[in-house]
């Protein structure tokens, strides 16, 4: 079966879905822009520093496997079927074990932290910080629609 028979087994809405997820696995990076430009600042004033030092060093494995799983899912004619097939999987699976453990972290140990030491005024300085960066495919109430 030659490789092009094999992509349209997998079926264009397939194909697009991963398009698409790829795309933004890759624009959510603006996530951990904000974390480590405005709220990890803030908590190292307060001398918190291996939880946002943790966030960090596992943000830098995401941007490069996200990347990855982008440029493989748009260059997957270039790579062939069975080697898309491969590091599709293989990457899809690294980021959705890792990305539920970052999660996981961010919500019970990260925020819990912030939310006992940052101010109110602290809090108000990240935000402007987050603002400024902007957001990607959610965004806060206040926000404008599409920008």
């Amino acid at each position: 079966m030659d490789a092009c028979k094999r992509y349209e087994d997998l079926s264009a809405e397939n194909i697009k879905k991963l398009e698409v997820a790829s795309h933004l696995l890759v624009e959510a990076e603006m996530h951990h822009d904000r974390e480590e430009q405005c709220l990890f600042p803030m908590l190292e004033k307060h001398d918190i520093i291996e939880p946002p030092a943790i966030m960090k060093e596992e943000h830098v494995e995401f941007r490069a496997k996200k990347k990855e799983v982008f440029q493989v899912v748009n260059q997957r004619e270039e790579l062939g079927f069975e080697v898309f097939k491969s590091r599709v999987k293989e990457l899809g699976g690294f980021i959705s074990r890792e990305l539920d453990s970052h999660i996981f972290k961010e919500n019970n140990i990260l925020y819990q932290i912030a939310l006992q030491v940052l101010t109110e005024d602290e809090w108000k300085e990240v935000k402007r910080g987050c603002d400024k960066i902007g957001y990607c495919c959610f965004k806060p109430a206040d926000q404008p629609a599409g920008g």
